[in-house]
């Protein structure tokens, strides 16, 4: 087989209503389908009529589509999904042939597919749909997606129980009804199509994640207006997901989490890419979970956010926890340090090099900085500058940063190796 065009991998991402991004397997699934035409040919170049061409894919559904060539070996498939499909094309007294492509749904058309079948082999058999015209039934789900596209989820279900009936081997069709069932909120009975499919297929991955869908539709549905508006996002509800900012899709991930009600929420690196005003409202939304009694993990790198964030920090290297504790207490480890802002800073320095415990003294415009072994020895520090004619203007403890705190047990730890 050739193709008289080239495409390459193609994935087509719709983006979907708030309500699709935050439950996905209980909002409305695009049906949109896909052309697929060509010829079968012998090796001579001669037309072959009444050649089957058999298209298949087994995550799609449907997952199988026959076609029947016509005088001039011509043939037309439509009602595919947009995915990987492998072709077959087979007529008796032939070797059959086969190839795959990437078929489209949008943009430009599929490019037409070339069989050229050799001589040789036997009768080619019926193909997935035994003895029904493929034709009807691709025109019968074509019908059947315009009904659900349009939200008539009683004459789909109708029209895709129909197709059913006389192509019961397309098992995979309950999938399409089970998502309309959902779209009614009738979820018994969209556990009840899920279940079908599974007897049929038991090793259906996308009916096993619906069961549980269907199975929580319920209470999940009713709480998706209160978590758009918990994060700020109930009145851009009707607005596509590709129009969110940043910011309002980070927030909307957590909207899908409180669907569930967490108790724990566990979130990786949720101020990455926001602008500043966008840090604030998420910071201020953690906060506010908090305050609902909720617990949330933060991972992030971002250690000034983390400082303004958290209460409790565990600082993790190479996979290992190698500090953990409150982050007042752990900001606490180490020599205390503090800021002395005086005037004549170099008799300052000198008075202060005497004093025992302090030590790492430098300073920077007028304003010195210090370790103390003990806090205590602080106000010892003011009472000697001042007994010396020295005014103090500034006397300020200062606490180590989570950064600062992070790169020296870090450090220590490459040291220590």
């Amino acid at each position: 087989m050739r193709h008289q065009h080239h495409f390459g991998w193609g994935h087509f991402l719709r983006s979907g209503f708030v309500a699709l991004a935050v439950l996905m397997l209980a909002t409305v699934a695009s049906a949109q389908t896909g052309r697929v035409g060509g010829q079968v040919k012998d090796d001579t170049g001669q037309p072959i009529k009444g050649a089957t061409v058999t298209a298949e894919n087994p995550s799609a559904s449907p997952s199988s589509f026959t076609a029947t060539t016509d005088d001039k070996g011509r043939f037309s498939i439509i009602g595919l999904k947009t995915g990987r499909w492998t072709f077959t094309a087979q007529a008796p007294s032939f070797a059959p042939e086969s190839g795959g492509m990437n078929v489209q749904t949008i943009g430009a058309p599929n490019p037409p597919l070339t069989f050229t079948l050799k001589k040789g082999g036997g009768a080619a058999p019926m193909g997935a749909l035994g003895g029904i015209a493929a034709k009807d039934l691709q025109a019968d789900l074509a019908a059947a997606d315009q009904l659900y596209n349009a939200q008539q989820w009683d004459g789909a279900i109708t029209a895709y129980r129909a197709i059913m009936a006389k192509a019961p081997s397309l098992s995979v069709i309950n999938l399409q009804i089970a998502a309309a069932y959902r779209n009614k909120k009738e979820f018994d009975r969209a556990l009840d199509a899920y279940h079908a499919l599974l007897i049929a297929d038991p090793t259906n991955e996308q009916a096993k994640i619906g069961i549980v869908a269907a199975a929580r539709g319920r209470e999940t549905f009713a709480r998706i207006p209160a978590a758009l508006e918990r994060v700020g996002l109930l009145s851009r509800a009707d607005d596509r997901v590709k129009t969110y900012s940043m910011g309002m899709r980070q927030r909307l991930g957590i909207a899908r989490c409180l669907l569930a009600d967490p108790e724990l929420l566990i979130l990786d690196e949720p101020m990455n890419g926001l602008d500043p005003a966008g840090i604030l409202d998420f910071r201020h939304l953690i906060r506010a979970l908090v305050g609902e009694g909720r617990t949330v993990v933060l991972s992030s790198h971002i250690l000034d956010e983390v400082e303004k964030t958290c209460d409790y920090v565990a600082i993790v290297d190479r996979g290992e926890i190698v500090a953990m504790g409150p982050l007042a207490e752990l900001q606490g480890e180490g020599k205390p340090k503090v800021l002395i802002g005086v005037d004549g800073t170099p008799a300052a320095l000198e008075i202060l090099a005497a004093v025992p415990g302090v030590s790492d003294l430098h300073s920077d415009n007028g304003v010195i900085q210090a370790s103390v072994a003990d806090p205590e020895v602080i106000p010892e520090l003011n009472r000697r500058l001042v007994e010396a004619g020295i005014p103090v203007r500034r006397l300020e403890p200062l606490r180590a940063s989570l950064e600062e705190r992070f790169l020296a047990i870090t450090s220590k730890l490459g040291e220590d190796e």
